[in-house]
């Protein structure tokens, strides 16, 4: 049996590009499971990977650019 991650609170802020601050209140919210340790919070990889999965439907896939020729602009 394979112990699963746990990431701090600034590991996981600096994962999902949120600040500090969001991460915890998104775990004093219970959007997030988190663990307490004393004064430490911790969050298993597993509840990381639910809140993505739970918020799949709001990621924006980029798709490439195509530049326009010179053909389609004098027309």
């Amino acid at each position: 049996m394979a112990i699963e991650k746990h990431y701090t609170g600034h590991e996981l802020a600096e994962l999902l590009g949120f600040d500090y601050e969001t991460v915890l209140l998104m775990a004093q919210r219970r959007e997030i499971a988190s663990i307490r340790f004393g004064r430490y919070r911790r969050f298993p990889e597993s509840a990381v990977r639910d809140y993505l999965n739970r918020h799949r439907e709001n990621v924006v896939e980029l798709r490439p650019r195509v530049a326009s020729s010179p053909e389609r602009k004098a027309r």
